[in-house]
């Protein structure tokens, strides 16, 4: 019996339980932006503007579009700058704990396939269906793997980050773990 066969009604209630969920709509993984003007009339009026000014700060802006990428060859808005372009904090977390989980339940010997559906579940991240999300999470998952990432390296970046945010002192616990290197299994 191959591992797709056994998965199938563990994957099947998975995706059940996502559906009832009511994440089925906007991808949380792929969100759509929509600007109020084109990026040409937007560069064109930047432009007006500092001829008129004669203030820099309207061609540092010019100057940012460019750098950050936000239009594409032909001149038009990117459709995909919140993800491939800007990552906010948040998106880069969330990554951060799809591949700690999906890693982690592959350690335990889930399959792949099983560990990323868990993690769509658990993460409740919303999509056009559940199985384009759980392609979106393997993505993610390979896209660690290739770069070298680790359970380890992973865990304390996600750590780094609650201590940063940790109310007024760590638990004694959680202190006496890290000074014993911290090290997860």
């Amino acid at each position: 019996m191959t591992t797709r066969k056994r998965d199938g009604g563990c994957f099947a209630a998975l995706k059940r339980q996502w559906e009832c969920s009511g994440l089925r709509g906007p991808s949380v993984l792929h969100p759509r932006i929509q600007h109020h003007t084109t990026s040409s009339e937007f560069l064109k009026e930047l432009g007006f503007l500092h001829e008129l000014t004669k203030d820099e700060r309207f061609m540092d802006t010019v100057r940012a579009v460019a750098e950050y990428g936000l239009i594409d060859e032909d001149g038009n808005w990117r459709r995909d700058p919140a993800t491939n372009v800007l990552p906010p904090p948040e998106f880069q977390q969330l990554k951060d704990r799809i591949f700690f989980m999906v890693q982690s339940a592959i350690r335990r010997g889930m399959s792949l396939r099983m560990a990323c559906a868990e993690c769509v579940v658990k993460q409740r991240i919303s999509g056009h269906s559940f199985e384009a999300v759980c392609k979106d999470v393997e993505r993610i998952y390979r896209t660690y793997v290739e770069a070298g990432e680790t359970l380890i390296s992973v865990g304390s970046r996600i750590m780094s980050r609650v201590e940063d945010n940790w109310p007024d002192q760590l638990p004694d616990s959680y202190v006496a773990w890290r000074r014993s290197g911290g090290s997860l299994p």
